[in-house]
């Protein structure tokens, strides 16, 4: 790899989000992979007693957990499209910087500052997460933007991205000038105007 391949701008595909919707979307590094998984917590496994050891039983397998699993598993996804695309719910951006936690302050001077604006930025990313299931998926009084098959099939084609599948087959048409096209943004708003 050179130093020019260093500079070149990250990818962005065109995916589909269902019901003629597309948008661009971006390759994920790794580390914002894992800023990701980090914003929306994982589900506890349920405690159902304890072993002669004292340790404790844990059931996986509950209905209970396994509902709740599979809701993390589709906010995780509907987060990791948000971000591909540049969603910004309410304007709130996602947070790139400060990714990945800092060691610790050691002899270092920056450490602490460091420290800081990792904890910052998560505090931030998980308020964000928090909006974007709100917008995706719905709640209670708000009705989603998205169907969860709609969630499932964008983010599998993010993580097509990722493996370079969708890079090369969108190359022709990422050369054009783009004129016409709906931003991120645009697009998603739309969702809550289509029917169905």
């Amino acid at each position: 790899m050179n130093y020019d391949q260093l500079k070149a701008p990250i990818p962005r595909v065109p995916i589909e989000l269902g019901r003629d919707r597309t948008a661009e979307a971006k390759m994920l590094s790794a580390a914002e992979q894992l800023a990701i998984h980090r914003s929306v917590p994982e589900p506890e496994v349920p405690i159902v007693g304890e072993s002669p050891l004292g340790e404790p039983i844990r059931d996986d397998g509950s209905p209970e957990y396994e509902t709740k699993f599979l809701f993390w598993q589709l906010k995780q996804a509907a987060l990791t499209v948000a971000v591909a695309i540049g969603f910004e719910p309410d304007g709130i951006p996602w947070v790139a910087g400060h990714l990945i936690e800092p060691d610790g302050p050691k002899n270092d001077p920056s450490g602490p500052a460091n420290t800081i604006g990792f904890s910052n930025a998560e505090d931030q990313r998980r308020a964000y997460a928090r909006r974007v299931v709100v917008e995706f998926i719905g709640d209670g009084s708000v009705q989603g933007l998205f169907s969860k098959d709609e969630i499932v099939l964008a983010n599998r084609q993010v993580q097509q991205i990722g493996m370079g599948e969708l890079i090369g087959q969108s190359a022709e048409g990422n050369s054009s000038s783009g004129e016409g096209q709906e931003t991120a943004q645009e697009t998603v708003q739309e969702a809550g105007q289509t029917p169905g």
